[in-house]
C-alpha cells in the first residue's frame, strides 16, 4: 500500500518536470543572403590575385561557392535546401560575373598603355576603361574568360550541395519536435479562442440582463396613463431655426471656399506663408458642412425605438431600453446608454423637444442637470 501511494505521489512531479516543446530554429533568410555574398567575395580573392599576376585563374572560381556556403551556414541561413542552394548559386554567379569585370578593370588600369590612351581620349581613366570593357567588342573578348569562370563556379556549387543539404535538411527528430511544437501551439490557440468565446458569452449575458432590467422598468411604468403620448414623436429644429442654420452654413462655405482658393493660388506662386490661410479655409468649409447638417438633424421616437440623424454621418437606430440616463445642460439634452456612450442628443428649444423629455421621464429614464 505504501509503495503504491509513493508512486501516486511521484506521478505529478514527473509530469511537471517534463520540458515544453521547443521548435528547432529554421534560420534567417536575410543574414543567409548577406553571409553568402560575403563568403563568395572572400572566396574570389585568390582568383583575383592569381589573375592579376598574369596566370590563367578561372579554375579558382570553384572557391566562390565553397566559401559562400561556409559563410551561409555560419550566418545561420534559412534551413531549406532549395532556398539555400538557390542562394549560393545566385551569389556565386553574381560575384563571379561582377568580380571578373572588376579584375579586368584593375588589370587594364595598371598598364601604362591604357593610361596613355585614356589621357589621349580626354576622359578620366575610370570612365574610359569601363567604356572599353562594356562595349560590344570588349564583352566579346571577355566572353570565353567569363564562361570558363562560370563553369567552374557551377562545379563548385555541385561540390557543396551535399554539405549544404546536410545543414539545411532537418533530421527526423527535429521534424518531430517541430510537429509537436506546432500541435501544442494549435492547442493553445484553441484554448485561447474558447476562453474568448466564454468571455464574450458572459459579456452578452450581462448585457441581456441589463436590457431585461430596463424592460422591467418600462413594464412597471406601462400602467401609467399615456393617452397624451403620441405613437410617433419627431424632434427637430423649427423651420426658422433651420433657415438660420442654413444661412450660417452658406456664409461659412462661401468664406471658406474663398480662403481655400486664395490660399491655393498663393501657394502655387510660392507664397508658403499663406498655408495658414489654406488651413483656415478648410476648417471653415468643414464647419459650414457641419452647420448645414445640423439644420437637418433630428431625433425620432417610434414606439420603443429611437432613430437619430446626426449632423454628419448615417442615421443610427437604437431601442429606448438602451437609454440609461439623460444629461441636461441648458436646453441641450444628451442620451447616455448603459455602456456609457452617447446615443444622441436634442434641444428642448426644438420642435417636440419638451414633449420628448416628458416621455423619457415617464419611461423612468433619469435626468441629471449640469
Amino acid at each position: 500500500m505504501s509503495k503504491k501511494k509513493k508512486n501516486q505521489n511521484n506521478g505529478p512531479q514527473l509530469r511537471e518536470t517534463q520540458p515544453a516543446f521547443q521548435p528547432q530554429p529554421l534560420g534567417s533568410k536575410v543574414p543567409g543572403i548577406i553571409g553568402s555574398l560575403a563568403g563568395g567575395t572572400v572566396g574570389y580573392l585568390p582568383y583575383m590575385v592569381l589573375s592579376l599576376t598574369g596566370y590563367f585563374a578561372p579554375p579558382l572560381a570553384i572557391l566562390v561557392p565553397v566559401f559562400a556556403q561556409l559563410f551561409y551556414r555560419r550566418a545561420q541561413g534559412y534551413r531549406r535546401f532549395s532556398y539555400a542552394l538557390g542562394t549560393v548559386l545566385l551569389s556565386g554567379v553574381l560575384i563571379i560575373l561582377s568580380m571578373d569585370l572588376v579584375t579586368q578593370f584593375i588589370a587594364m588600369a595598371l598598364e601604362p598603355s591604357w593610361q596613355q590612351a585614356a589621357q589621349g581620349s580626354g576622359s578620366s581613366l575610370f570612365v574610359y576603361l569601363w567604356d572599353v570593357i562594356l562595349s560590344a567588342e570588349g564583352l566579346r573578348s571577355l566572353l570565353p574568360y567569363l564562361l570558363f569562370s562560370q563553369l567552374f563556379g557551377l562545379l563548385g556549387v555541385a561540390l557543396v550541395s551535399k554539405p549544404l543539404h546536410g545543414y539545411a535538411s532537418l533530421t527526423a527528430e527535429e521534424e518531430k519536435q517541430n510537429l509537436q511544437w506546432a500541435l501544442q501551439q494549435q492547442k493553445d490557440l484553441e484554448q485561447a479562442r474558447l476562453a474568448a468565446r466564454e468571455k464574450a458569452a458572459q459579456k452578452s449575458a450581462a448585457k441581456e440582463r441589463i436590457k431585461a432590467d430596463a424592460l422591467k422598468r418600462l413594464d412597471g411604468s406601462a400602467a401609467e396613463p399615456k393617452n397624451n403620448a403620441p405613437a410617433q414623436l419627431t424632434v427637430k429644429p423649427y423651420e426658422m431655426q433651420q433657415h438660420s442654420l442654413k444661412l450660417a452654413a452658406a456664409a461659412f462655405l462661401a468664406i471658406g471656399a474663398a480662403a481655400f482658393g486664395f490660399g491655393i493660388y498663393k501657394l502655387a506662386g510660392g507664397g508658403y506663408k499663406f498655408a495658414l490661410l489654406l488651413l483656415a479655409g478648410a476648417l471653415l468649409l468643414y464647419q459650414g458642412a457641419k452647420t448645414y447638417g445640423s439644420a437637418n438633424r433630428s431625433l425620432q421616437l417610434s414606439g420603443e425605438v429611437f432613430v437619430y440623424r446626426p449632423a454628419i454621418g448615417k442615421p443610427e437606430e437604437f431601442p429606448l431600453a438602451d437609454v440609461k440616463t439623460c444629461r441636461k445642460k441648458g436646453n441641450q439634452v444628451t442620451l447616455i446608454g448603459f455602456d456609457g456612450k452617447v446615443k444622441g442628443f436634442f434641444s428642448i428649444s426644438w420642435q417636440g423637444g419638451a414633449e420628448l423629455l416628458k416621455q423619457l421621464q415617464r419611461a423612468k429614464v433619469s435626468v441629471t442637470e449640469e
